[in-house]
């Protein structure tokens, strides 16, 4: 029948199939950018007009969350312009960032469960990204629900003040370098050497290692974990959501952040394995989180050495997030 059709019209089958194609994908494009957005309920919320007509404000958000001297624009000149709500797009998303005191009482404890995390945001990171797995920020409902209940215990302050003397050790680490450095003319990386404090507590808090990066003395992991937080283009991170498989694509960049995972996943795993197998689980020395978790029997769920992992590489971003 296309046959015919073609014929009868005088054009060869292939040109009114690349025509039909062309088509097809242009009325997808039209409604997505044009008449989706036009409709959305959102667009009574004010906001600022995007700056890529594909992307959206997602560029202007990556700078943020990755904190490469943007932060905290270009959401505080947002909140000072349009108030407690903003409408933005970010790729095909559409969201809004809420700062109102009320309104972040509804979201996030009065209705939470009507505003979970978007699919997109779950699935940068459990499958794509550093945690690797269902962890407190990629879960929602019932699962987060048991999960907070499981580790905020861990978290009390009989058990955080375990972990003084870790933070004060550090600490002192650091005051001892920078007096070393006040007495030279050398530029100081304040921001650097925060998140080398921040990665040291964490490490030996959370799992009892050593990530020893305020004395470089641990150059592998420590490569491992900046190559991943380095802040990704637009299409890396794009592709990481949308394109199926993405992380197998054989190119370069894929490459070094899968082997950096790996690395990162086989130390924490290594731990983790040795604390399994130590005389410590029975005397209940607990020295970490980590300890802690798999020492705890009250809970009705015991965490496996995978879902330990998970906690800790959790840990490991949020703590590289506000350092």
């Amino acid at each position: 029948m296309t046959d015919l059709v073609a014929t009868a019209l005088g054009y060869p089958t292939v040109v009114i199939g690349v025509f039909g194609l062309v088509s097809v994908v242009g009325g997808v494009l039209v409604y997505l950018f044009t008449i989706k957005p036009a409709l959305s309920p959102l667009n009574v919320i004010p906001g600022p007009k995007s700056t890529h007509w594909l992307f959206g404000s997602l560029k202007e958000i990556i700078d943020t969350k990755w904190s490469k001297g943007h932060f905290p624009q270009p959401a505080l000149s947002w909140v000072k312009k349009y108030g407690g709500a903003v409408h933005y797009r970010a790729f095909l998303r559409h969201r809004v960032l809420i700062t109102d005191p009320e309104a972040l009482k509804h979201v996030f404890n009065t209705k939470a469960d009507n505003y979970p995390r978007s699919t997109d945001s779950r699935l940068f990171l459990r499958v794509c990204e550093i945690i690797g797995g269902d962890g407190l920020l990629s879960s929602e409902g019932d699962a987060h629900t048991h999960m907070r209940k499981m580790l905020m215990p861990h978290f009390g302050f009989a058990k955080v003040r375990q972990f003084i003397d870790v933070f004060a050790g550090q600490t002192q680490a650091l005051s001892a370098q920078l007096d070393r450095l006040a007495d030279t003319n050398v530029p100081v990386d304040m921001h650097d050497l925060f998140t080398k404090l921040t990665l040291d507590i964490i490490g030996l808090s959370a799992f009892g290692y050593d990530f020893q990066s305020l004395t470089n003395q641990n150059e592998r992991v420590m490569a491992a974990y900046k190559m991943m937080n380095q802040p990704p283009s637009i299409l890396f991170a794009v592709g990481r959501v949308y394109l199926p498989f993405f992380d197998r694509w054989p190119l370069r960049a894929i490459q070094r952040r899968n082997d950096a995972k790996r690395m990162l996943f086989q130390t924490v795993d290594d731990v983790i394995s040795a604390k399994l197998k130590s005389p410590r689980r029975r005397t209940g020395a607990a020295t970490d989180l980590v300890d802690l978790m798999l020492d705890n029997q009250s809970t009705e769920h015991k965490i496996s050495a995978e879902e330990a992992r998970t906690h800790v590489m959790t840990f490991l971003t949020a703590g590289h997030e506000v350092s």
